[in-house]
């Protein structure tokens, strides 16, 4: 035999056989798993990996659902290699090779090359290659080149526990109940393909996806309380189990630097900064100054924060009252934490594992900063403790960096200014006070569009354009006072926050960032805010207020946001609540529940408890079943068992098909048990369509139990 010869033989064995290939039910189903997988993993990767991945699945789909002409070669293409006459094609060849099914069959050398692709992809969006994201990544684009190679029923397998793999890393990235009840429709997706892949005779008929979708429903409904049970007792880690780097997608909030049009650029996004949730009644508005970063070092352009160091809190003073509220922060991927100016304990972590908490997460600059220990690279909730106050007790040192100006900085107009303003027996309260009347009396105007000015950028602003956001009017302040021998230095964060009536506690979006100053006076730092000298309602009631209605204002900081803001705040209490509850149930939260069930730390009571509710439940659903079962006509039940066991053994029935006609089908299939599948079907036909006599009535009853009984199991059949 010659090399040719055993290649083409070999060949010819490993070409799929006419049960095995895949049919318009199997992609129709895996083409909806794959697409729903994706689509909701897209948002969550680099663009480049979303876009190959997404971009080699619809050109799959394209070459399965574009109509192509059929032709003969088509046919051989599409059939592996198989040849095909066209006298020889039967109805089963005709309905897989129709105008319907591509004509483009995938060659290894395509998944070699798109591998090799997708890793220099991935490579170039990461940086690297060995890590959660990247490895999510990777398999995203993996997916989508196992689905345009499939051709069998086995690779539909495969493609089925990948894309199920996929499914679940979504949740890497958020938790919110958008997320599950998206995957709750790729989860009914998986349902169809293992239906379509398992079931004999699927089809896309609409009374088949129907009884599809209501079995796969039943089973979700049965394992419901199971998965409530194992949410409750099923002990929960300590550490999360994918504690690996996180990659910084995209960097949303304060920076570490403010220039000219920083903090104008960021709130003009919705995006939530973090909630709050106040012990008691929240403070007014006026009063709502998160405490963010600080800076010191100018440059002529940019400001940068100076060194700072650990500090202790402040004291609380026996007049003051501390208000206690709980903050639940959105990544940001930097080290500041935000509380109420001003912070008199550190703040207490209430999520992560036992030993997180029980070590310092955070610490107090000498700023009045709090600062994490590590970047907040994911949601992070905790209860902190701070006293409106306005001022508070500076360092020793703390004058010097703040009085530095560059020498080649320029703006010698409000140079010449401050020193003409300040006099020479002016003091510095006195001075501050004339420079806020100064803001207030000229015309200035609060705009979220200001001019960029590239040269005196102080000057330009105090003289020509007089138009300017929070931060020109914080770093104009602060100059205008160092140029007077005032130290003074710009303070970041969020001013305001809205209450969601829906949840009673308080949204603090990105479009609350403001920029404020902080003066030396007195050997004390005080809070002056330059904005409201100007734009007073920003500071009383919100972004939305201060600003005229044609300005570009984020759609939610609009007075008459209507009704996209109601249903938008409505949505937020519901993912609020699921983060509290759902997702904050935490190690030591279940230990609560435990010790409220009086379960304690046992581990042979927590085993017990499962173990016994599980058996219980199971058993419920065995007795519904079989009492359903019973309930059933005798006829019709020992009926629907022999169709099912047939259909199991790879014969099931047609729909416009009778009782004689199937069951001589099956004679036909299994001559050896001709005979009793007869006499079955003959039985039937007396107990459903005559009117027998009680004996006979028994007499047929008997021949469908004993050829049950009698006829061997399905897989025993299916190998006859």
């Amino acid at each position: 035999m010659s090399a040719l010869t055993w290649w083409r033989r070999t060949r010819q064995r490993a070409l799929p056989s006419e049960d095995e290939r895949l049919t318009g039910t199997h992609w129709f189903w895996l083409t909806w798993l794959v697409l729903l997988t994706q689509i909701q993993l897209a948002y969550h990767l680099p663009i480049a990996v979303a876009a190959f991945g997404i971009g080699i699945t619809l050109l799959r789909m394209l070459s399965i659902y574009l109509p192509w002409r059929y032709s003969r070669s088509d046919a051989y293409e599409a059939s592996g290699g198989a040849t095909h006459s066209s006298a020889s094609m039967t109805a089963s060849d005709v309905a897989r090779y129709s105008p319907r099914k591509p004509p483009f069959r995938w060659r290894p050398w395509l998944s070699i090359v798109l591998g090799i692709v997708a890793l220099s992809v991935v490579y170039s969006a990461y940086g690297y290659l060995f890590y959660r994201d990247a490895s999510v990544g990777l398999l995203f684009v993996l997916v989508a080149i196992k689905f345009s190679e499939s051709t069998t029923r086995r690779d539909a397998m495969l493609l089925v526990c990948l894309a199920s793999f996929l499914l679940i890393t979504t949740f890497f990235y958020t938790q919110s109940p958008l997320t599950l009840l998206t995957s709750l429709l790729a989860f009914f997706a998986l349902g169809g393909a293992l239906d379509a892949i398992f079931l004999p005779g699927a089809s896309l008929e609409k009374a088949h996806i129907r009884r599809t979708m209501k079995r796969f429903s039943i089973l979700v409904l049965q394992g419901i309380p199971i998965a409530l049970l194992l949410f409750m007792l099923f002990p929960r880690l300590a550490a999360p189990l994918w504690g690996l780097p996180q990659t910084r997608m995209a960097q949303t909030g304060l920076s570490d630097s403010m220039g000219p049009l920083d903090i104008s650029d960021l709130v003009l996004s919705d995006a939530i900064a973090f909630r709050v949730d106040f012990e008691g009644t929240p403070p007014p508005n006026a009063q709502r100054y998160w405490r963010g970063p600080v800076f010191s070092f100018y440059d002529g352009m940019t400001w940068r924060p100076g060194p700072t160091w650990s500090a202790p809190p402040e004291l609380t003073a026996e007049d003051e009252t501390e208000i206690r509220y709980t903050v639940a922060l959105e990544p940001h991927f930097r080290q500041w934490l935000f509380a109420l100016e001003l912070p008199s304990q550190l703040p207490q972590r209430l999520d992560g594992d036992t030993g997180e908490r029980g070590r310092r997460f955070a610490y107090l600059t000498t700023t009045q900063q709090l600062m994490s220990v590590v970047p907040v690279g994911q949601p992070l909730r905790y209860s902190q403790t701070s006293v409106l106050r306005s001022r508070y007790p500076a360092l020793r040192g703390d004058a010097a960096p703040n009085l530095r100006l560059p020498r080649d900085s320029g703006n010698p107009k409000t140079r010449a200014f401050a020193r003409q303003l300040r006099g020479e027996d002016s003091t510095p309260q006195a001075y501050v006070r004339n420079v806020l009347a100064y803001f207030h009396n000229e015309p200035f105007s609060y705009t979220l569009s200001p001019e960029y000015i590239e040269k005196d950028p102080i000057d330009g602003f105090l003289f020509d354009t007089r138009a300017g956001f929070c931060e020109h009017y914080a770093a104009a302040f602060v100059v205008l006072m160092r140029a007077a021998g005032v130290p003074a230095r710009v303070v970041t964060g969020y001013q305001g926050g809205e209450i969601n009536p829906q949840g009673g506690y308080m949204i603090v979006r990105q479009s609350d960032a403001h920029a404020w100053a902080e003066v030396l006076i007195d050997d004390e730092w005080h809070r002056v805010d330059p904005t409201a000298a100007v734009a007073p309602d920003r500071i009383e009631y919100g972004l939305g207020r201060a600003l005229p209605n044609d300005a570009r204002v984020p759609a939610f900081a609009r007075l008459n946001a209507g009704w996209l803001k109601v249903l938008a705040l409505n949505w937020d209490a519901l993912k609020h609540v699921w983060a509290r509850h759902v997702i904050g149930f935490d190690h030591r939260r279940q230990r609560e529940l435990w010790s409220d069930w009086r379960l304690g730390d046992a581990p042979w009571k927590v085993a017990a408890a499962i173990t016994g509710s599980a058996i219980v439940w199971i058993g419920l659903l065995a007795l519904f079943l079989a009492w359903r079962t019973r309930q059933g006509e005798p006829a019709q039940v020992l009926w629907r068992a022999l169709c099912s066991r047939l259909a199991r053994a790879g014969l099931p029935r047609e729909i416009d098909e009778g009782p004689l006609n199937y069951l001589t089908r099956a004679g036909d299939r299994w001559p050896t048990w001709r005979t009793t599948l007869t006499r079955m079907a003959q039985a039937y036909v007396v107990l459903r369509y005559a009117a027998p006599t009680a004996i006979q009535r028994r007499q047929a009853l008997h021949y469908l139990r004993q050829g049950l009984k009698t006829l061997p199991k399905a897989q025993r059949l299916r190998s006859l």
